[in-house]
């Protein structure tokens, strides 16, 4: 069974081949920060750069879901993976197929921006 890691890195890749045609730039948002970072401080800190969208794995429900809440009211759209966070204000979950979760969440970013 691959790793979670492994499996983030074909959704990160598969988002960023499909941004390329239309100019979208992905980022694996934290990547490069040196230090351990829980998914809430990441989405704070996604939300205090105005990022377009955010695609997330939700670690823990109650808290990630207030974040996802908070970068809705900036019309920051949100789209969980693998699993969910049905109570916030998120605008799509794909929770299945992980090869295409990249590419289907890069396009429905594209057309909500």
């Amino acid at each position: 069974m691959k790793s979670y890691k492994e499996n983030w890195k074909k959704i990160y890749q598969g988002a960023k081949d499909a941004g390329k045609g239309d100019q979208i730039l992905i980022e694996n948002f934290g990547e490069t920060l040196s230090g351990e970072y829980s998914t809430e401080e990441l989405m704070k800190m996604a939300i205090a750069d105005k990022v377009d969208g955010i695609i997330v794995q939700v670690s823990d429900e109650e808290a990630v879901s207030t974040q996802i809440d908070k970068a809705e009211e900036q019309n920051i759209p949100v789209i969980t993976i693998r699993s969910d966070a049905p109570v916030s204000k998120r605008v799509s979950s794909v929770l299945y197929r992980l090869c295409k979760h990249g590419t289907f969440c890069s396009r429905y970013l594209r057309c909500r921006i």
